[in-house]
């Protein structure tokens, strides 16, 4: 933004605001493209503790790991 203010400026401008305005909607790039959204935060499930191992994972409700589930 500043060099499209401030290169080949002439040596007595008659209207400084003039100037600038024209460089500031004639000179200056294109806008960027809006920033894509993000998807929603889902928090992740609680803790609980595997009920045969006690050992802790992560479960929408309380139960067994997946180490000592039945396969």
């Amino acid at each position: 933004m500043t060099s499209a203010l401030t290169a080949n400026l002439p040596d007595n401008p008659r209207n400084p605001a003039g100037l600038i305005a024209h460089r500031l909607t004639a000179q200056l790039p294109p806008s960027l493209p809006p920033l894509a959204r993000r998807t929603q935060f889902v928090p992740p499930d609680a803790f609980q503790t595997c009920e045969k191992c006690d050992r802790a994972f992560r479960a929408p409700t309380p139960g067994t790991c997946k180490g000592c589930a039945p396969a």
